[in-house]
């Protein structure tokens, strides 16, 4: 929510009233400023219960290093059971949804912490902030600094 924004403008109100410049009730009004997507939230549906595994493991250990026969050495499947059914049920890799996620975790600590891009780096499974800025840029066209300029408010 734009709460802070409306703490801001709450404060002039208050100081408007205290030097006797406004008198009577004002409305200070907000709203979202984004919507922030949790794990809750998604509308996947997904038939392959090899795949919900998969992407649960995924989901929950964002943060460690990880590769594809990690993922399937966990389930105890072959890469390419493992490969095929992701293909099948998602139309991408298993590589590609661990790094989609990651970059998603990645965007959301550029947002809302003060967290160094090293430090983000490390938070999400990238080998360093290189490798991670990269990854970062190939995707979307950006700097992980540059996109965190554009996604904070003015």
């Amino acid at each position: 929510m734009g709460a802070e924004d409306a703490c801001y403008e709450g404060a002039k109100v208050l100081d408007g009233l205290m030097r006797g410049r406004t008198r009577g009730q004002r409305i200070i009004p907000y709203g979202a400023v984004r919507v922030v997507t949790r794990r809750s939230t998604e509308a996947i549906r997904i038939g392959d219960p090899l795949v919900v595994k998969a992407l649960e493991f995924i989901w929950l250990n964002t943060g460690a290093p990880m590769t594809v026969a990690d993922v399937a050495r966990q389930l105890n499947v072959s890469r390419r059971l493992l490969e095929m059914n992701f293909r099948k049920e998602l139309g991408r890799t298993v590589h590609g949804e661990i790094l989609r996620v990651r970059l998603d975790r990645a965007q959301t600590l550029l947002r809302d912490t003060r967290m160094t891009v090293s430090e983000i780096a490390d938070a999400c499974g990238f080998a360093g902030p290189s490798h991670f800025g990269r990854r970062f840029q190939d995707s979307l066209h950006l700097t992980p600094s540059a996109f965190r300029l554009r996604s904070r408010p003015a």
